[in-house]
């Protein structure tokens, strides 16, 4: 399951930190690599108030002489780590012609992180628990973490997509390209958006890469997008014969496979960790499964497996 950047001639070298001391991803078998900081305020309306440090990285284009545009990924959750995953871009062919920018958003990963409850949240979701105690639960850990950050004088409502976008403003400013390219994912769209209507100057061109629409609230947003997956899914699965054949009864299974759970749930190790598989965890998963691009075959072959209380290929697609 998933819970879970030579710099331009006119940055000077003491803005640039080379590889092996970077310090904040792992290694990568990649040289051309060069990573730092930028100091941005918590609150840009309070510029002179507490500072947080934002952590990049620039992967250098293969042709050295190139005079394109550089592309600036924005990850997306909201709350995905970027530069964890660096490795994914190395010998991505947008190198060819163009550096890549890798930064970790606001409060995330190396970027002066928030504090972390992910583990208490898969402890929870772990757990044999009930949707109201699981609920509960949830609300009691997010207002702990909420307690923490105010300790570590930490201004939660800083932490917005407004605040993200000057953030991605200043990094553009301190690498000194003259315009750049912004590639969003999912949540990453939206900050996109943000960027290029409050700094439209220093945008070429937005690259939105399953979008995430400005007007719908997020959380909403993705049940209807979950349900809209499934319906297709259904539908393929209907017209398609080899799935049909099958999967005959793939709605019906849906349905049973998941009220099966209520009164008996599927024991799993996930991460190594006894893990209870209740309805809303199912559905949780289903929802990562249909991000695949088999998810014409991973979902109905994740809801067989369900239904058959399969753990052996339940535990291999997590």
């Amino acid at each position: 399951m998933k819970l879970f950047h030579t710099i331009v001639l006119s940055l000077s070298i003491t803005n640039v930190i080379a590889q092996a001391d970077c310090g904040f991803f792992r290694p990568v078998s990649e040289r051309n690599i060069f990573c730092g900081y930028v100091e941005v305020p918590q609150d840009h309306k309070n510029p002179k108030g507490k500072k947080i440090k934002i952590a990049y990285a620039i992967l250098k284009a293969t042709n050295v002489n190139t005079k394109e545009s550089p592309v600036i990924l924005l990850n997306g959750g909201p709350g995905g780590q970027a530069l964890i995953g660096i490795e994914r871009w190395i010998n991505n062919p947008i190198r060819n012609e163009r550096d890549l920018i890798v930064f970790d958003q606001r409060g995330i990963g190396s970027s002066s992180a928030l504090p972390n409850p992910d583990m208490s949240i898969f402890k929870i979701l772990a757990g044999n628990h009930s949707i109201q105690d699981e609920c509960r639960l949830m609300f009691d850990t997010l207002a702990l973490y909420k307690r923490k950050s105010i300790a570590q004088q930490i201004e939660l409502d800083c932490y917005i997509t407004e605040q993200n976008a000057a953030d991605v403003n200043a990094l553009m400013e301190k690498l000194g390209y003259i315009k750049y390219v912004l590639y969003g994912e999912s949540y990453g769209t939206r900050l996109a958006r943000v960027v290029m209507e409050r700094f439209p100057s220093r945008i070429n061109c937005v690259i939105a890469d399953a979008p995430a629409i400005l007007e719908d609230d997020f959380l909403s947003l993705r049940i209807k997008n979950f349900n809209d997956v499934m319906e297709k899914i259904f539908v393929y699965c209907e017209n398609d014969a080899a799935s049909k054949a099958n999967y005959p009864n793939l709605r019906n299974d849906y349905v049973v496979a998941v009220r099966a759970l209520e009164n008996n749930p599927l024991k799993l190790r996930i991460g190594g960790q006894p893990f209870f598989v209740n309805p809303q965890d199912a559905l949780f998963m289903l929802r990562y499964q249909s991000y695949a691009r088999n998810s014409k075959t991973a979902v109905p072959a994740f809801i067989a497996a369900l239904k058959a209380r399969d753990t052996v290929n339940l535990n291999a697609s997590q």
